[in-house]
């Protein structure tokens, strides 16, 4: 079955884990997820069966948001609270500082990746050097912080602050220079995704209502259609006569489609739909659209 799911990751497990775990509830073997979250983190995360996941790089990359939990007089190895503790100092700020602190990460700023990263040198991710202890060069990346608001505060030992960003923002590292600028150290201490490729929390389904769906047989009432994410991009339905043509694989001109929601550019990708319903991405290129990704069931 393709499908997507908007799950409520719980904290203490791997988003793999979650995944997986979603899938065999629901009954299918095959699944993906899209946005990463750590393991002890918890909130949005899309999961994708059956041959939705070849979908997930066409989904939307907008900005993300965040609740996170701030501790202040400390920093740690892994810039969260569950590292090891390498720094601790009393804080002294008001809550003006802070705010005026907050205020100055809006916009664009450069992150370091993090020592404990799943990110990848040379085919292994950076955590695997940090826990041998070997010392590594790791980039540097612009980031955008669109908005942060503080939720309430404990000052000067707590925080809680919602975070919206760019894709690719690490929030613990955020949490770190925060308390870095503030001049006492800081470690993230919680953390909720509350939006990712355009869905909210509000839509996600934790593991336990999953289970109690599929139990009641209305699990299908908690499933989203795999074409949902990517209505973003343009639709392009074809003729009849070239239907059969555009789900073997081969480019159709782009007369044989009524292309909707939205324009079309050389190299842009579009929904194709056959007379079945959808039927996977294509490609424009010169006076064509070329199937990148066709749908195993819409053959």
């Amino acid at each position: 079955m393709n499908s997507v799911i908007v799950l409520n990751k719980p904290a203490g497990m791997t988003s793999f884990s979650a995944c997986r775990r979603a899938a065999s509830l629901l009954g299918e073997k095959k699944a993906g997820h899209a946005g990463t979250l750590d393991p002890n983190a918890s909130g949005v995360l899309i999961v994708c069966t059956g041959s939705s996941s070849r979908l997930i790089e066409y989904f939307p990359k907008d900005s993300k948001e965040y609740i996170a939990g701030i501790r202040f007089g400390m920093v740690s190895d892994t810039q969260d609270i569950w590292g090891e503790v390498i720094e601790t100092c009393r804080p002294v700020f008001s809550s003006g500082d802070l705010e005026e602190v907050l205020r100055s990460f809006i916009g664009e700023i450069e992150q370091q990746t993090p020592a404990y990263s799943a990110r990848k040198l040379n085919g292994r991710p950076f955590y695997e050097y940090a826990r041998k202890g070997v010392e590594t060069q790791r980039p540097v990346r612009t980031v955008t912080i669109e908005q942060i608001e503080l939720i309430s505060t404990d000052t000067p030992m707590e925080a809680v602050i919602r975070v919206r960003c760019s894709e690719g923002t690490y929030i613990r590292t955020l949490a770190d220079d925060i308390g870095r600028k503030l001049g006492c150290g800081a470690v993230m201490s919680s953390l909720v995704r509350t939006k990712c490729c355009g869905y909210d929390i509000s839509q996600a389904h934790t593991l336990e209502e999953i289970s109690v769906a599929v139990s009641s047989g209305t699990a299908g009432d908690l499933l989203l259609s795999s074409d949902d994410p990517i209505r973003h991009l343009p639709k392009a339905v074809v003729s009849h006569s070239y239907e059969a043509m555009m789900l073997a694989g081969s480019k159709v001109p782009i007369s044989g489609f009524t292309v909707s929601c939205g324009s079309i550019a050389e190299g842009g990708a579009v929904r194709l739909y056959a007379e079945s319903g959808f039927s996977g991405i294509g490609i424009v290129t010169g006076n064509g659209i070329k199937p990148k990704k066709v749908m195993v069931d819409a053959k």
